[in-house]
């Protein structure tokens, strides 16, 4: 039989096996279960005219609806704080700020940084800010229909907003807020979809990292326990052929459910965005499974075989493994912009984000980093046969 057929055959057995073994169908239950917790996450629904959006997103109150409300009833749905009939409700300004600006006044008040009102005050002479000063209810509503339309970001902005990932980062609250018209500058930079993808496989990855890790080195140290390995070590098998086809069999089975649940979820929630402008496409899934989670979890994978061989203790393994993915799967940040992330050589998983066009500036970076771990999971893959194949030769069982 050829090596290749051989191959075949021996990845259809260990397909079976997998199949046989229980913790696989936990595998895929915990897997599905974070796919759709996670997929309800990041599949939020946009608004895609501008009323909604301002309404929806941002949280304004139109100018009619505003007249019509008693100061009563606005303090005590919008006031930022605890405040009395009478006092003032908030800093009054027309902003005029890009989106990056509006992101680092957030941040700088947010964290009641002693820069704040610094850099309140260089937007002012800057003009990127037009001071209206501190503004009580009864001062807003004499305002007409134009200036309050002109103040209400600052008035509704961020407090009365919803979380979003789409224009900053999800873990900062008080990040990007852009404009109706800065937000339909920025849908044109990207596919909505991408944005969506990058943010969607990244929140996965740990614990598809986690999970996946169990069932290699259980499913490893199963077949010594069963004396498997010594069975395989008798026979003609190369060492090679049932490395490589132990392997195949596992990472399929974990790529392939990740990947077969992921586009369940994109056709499940892709109808809200059939309305939209800002284009959804299914492909773009398809493109970031294979450049992110694929060669990702295909490097770990490698080397969680790699540790199992080598310790042949199912405890050891997987701390070690706990330990790798925990250390080298934590994020780096850019120090000025704490919504950047920087693409380490020794993170094994390229955090890059979600500012709408980053592929752009990073996108190569990306691609490269990949590539270098695509070839590192081949060198472990020949370090793993070769170490099999010398404990082969000196009956190490």
């Amino acid at each position: 039989m050829s090596t290749y057929r051989l191959i075949l055959s021996l990845f259809g057995k260990e397909l079976k096996n997998i199949f046989k073994y229980p913790f696989t169908y936990v595998f895929m239950l915990l897997l599905a279960i974070i796919i759709w917790d996670t997929s309800t996450q990041v599949f939020q629904k946009f608004y895609a005219t501008q009323e909604a959006y301002e309404k929806e997103f941002l949280g304004y109150i139109p100018y009619q609806e505003f007249q019509s409300m008693s100061e009563q009833a606005f303090l005590k749905r919008y006031a930022r704080q605890r405040i009395n009939q009478g006092e003032a409700v908030a800093r009054i300004y027309e902003d005029r700020m890009s989106n990056e600006e509006r992101g680092r006044l957030f941040s700088a008040e947010d964290k009641t940084n002693s820069n704040f009102g610094e850099l309140y005050e260089t937007y002012c002479r800057r003009h990127k800010i037009i001071d209206y000063g501190f503004m009580n209810y009864e001062q807003i509503k004499a305002l007409s229909k134009e200036a309050y339309e002109k103040i209400s970001h600052s008035l509704y902005v961020p407090m009365h907003s919803k979380k979003n990932f789409y224009f900053g980062d999800s873990n900062e609250r008080l990040r990007y807020y852009p404009t109706y018209e800065q937000a339909k500058a920025l849908m044109k930079l990207e596919n909505l979809s991408s944005a969506i993808a990058r943010e969607y496989y990244f929140r996965i990855m740990k614990v598809l990292a986690i999970i996946g890790t169990i069932l290699i080195i259980g499913y490893w140290t199963r077949d010594y326990k069963n004396n498997v390995i010594k069975n395989i070590k008798a026979s003609n098998i190369r060492s090679y052929q049932y490395i490589i086809s132990k392997y195949l069999a596992l990472t399929a089975v974990m790529l392939s459910t990740y990947f077969v649940l992921t586009m369940f979820s994109v056709f499940i929630f892709k109808p809200q965005y059939h309305h939209l402008a800002w284009a959804f496409e299914e492909v773009d899934f398809i493109k970031y499974f294979i450049l992110l989670p694929f060669v990702t979890q295909c490097y770990l994978n490698a080397l969680a075989m790699l540790v199992s061989i080598i310790s042949k203790e199912i405890i050891f393994s997987t701390g070690f493994m706990f330990y790798y993915i925990f250390l080298f799967g934590q994020s780096t940040k850019f120090e000025n912009e704490p919504s950047q992330w920087l693409i380490k050589s020794w993170k094994y998983f390229p955090r890059c984000g979600t500012k709408l066009g980053i592929m752009a500036t990073e996108g190569t970076t990306m691609i490269v980093h990949q590539i270098g771990y695509f070839i590192i999971t081949i060198c472990i893959l020949w370090l793993t046969v070769y170490i099999w194949q010398r404990n082969r030769t000196e009956g190490s069982g």
